[in-house]
């Protein structure tokens, strides 16, 4: 059984990385995979990248490299021009490829995390960085046309089809509260192979945390 800890902006990225992770084993024929939610610890109201940043500089996380395989960590894209966090979306020729935002990303936690410790460990940190959010990966689960490969507004498009055009009880509240319940039941489609194979492809944030299990997981076909 392959173990993993997350370390992420809140409980309902947790939730689909989660399920992420389960379509993984699906599709290749693995062992369930054992997942502990580390930050934000399970049923936590608190959240944010801010959170995951205090708890790589802390160096909470070389505990957990005692006691688990592999650390997932996931932080949004969202904010990431914000002070404090300093990635910017653009360079001098303007919209940077999302291949590039998300290395950069990565390369600001590696600093974090420490390069030394990083690189000691390099084979047992995956990272789960969402342009612009964690929401985006869902998109292809819910639309077949352009709008699955969005990467801004991609909470709004979801929440928009599920309740004005299905009926169905969207992510989010009015007052802005998601709904983990529902993030759990739409997410829980990556967990068929299926579904898995057809949708992750659509997605280029979600299908370069794919790559990384593809290349980390030594068992996987």
């Amino acid at each position: 059984m392959t173990t993993f800890g997350l370390i992420g902006e809140g409980i309902t990225d947790q939730i689909i990385i989660e399920n992420v992770l389960f379509g993984f084993a699906n599709v290749h024929e693995l062992d369930e995979p054992a997942i502990t939610q580390l930050q934000p610890p399970f049923n936590s109201p608190h959240g944010g990248w801010t959170l995951v940043f205090h708890y790589l500089n802390r160096g909470e996380y070389r505990k957990d490299l005692q006691t688990l395989d592999y650390l997932v960590i996931q932080v949004d894209t969202d904010v990431s021009q914000d002070v404090g966090f300093d990635v910017p979306w653009n360079d001098s020729n303007g919209p940077l490829p999302i291949e590039t935002l998300v290395q950069n990303v990565v390369t600001k936690l590696v600093d974090l995390i420490g390069k030394d410790t990083y690189e000691a460990h390099a084979n047992r940190f995956i990272f789960a960085i969402a342009v612009h959010s964690t929401e985006c990966w869902l998109l292809p689960l819910v639309f077949n046309d352009n709008k699955a490969t969005k990467i801004e507004h991609c909470l709004k498009a979801i929440d928009h089809e599920l309740m004005k055009v299905r009926n169905e009880k969207p992510l989010s509240s009015a007052d802005g509260a998601k709904d983990p319940k529902t993030y759990r039941k739409l997410s829980r489609e990556y967990r068929k192979p299926k579904q898995f194979r057809s949708c992750v492809p659509k997605n280029p944030s979600l299908a370069l945390f794919v790559s990384q299990l593809d290349r980390l997981l030594p068992t996987a076909s």
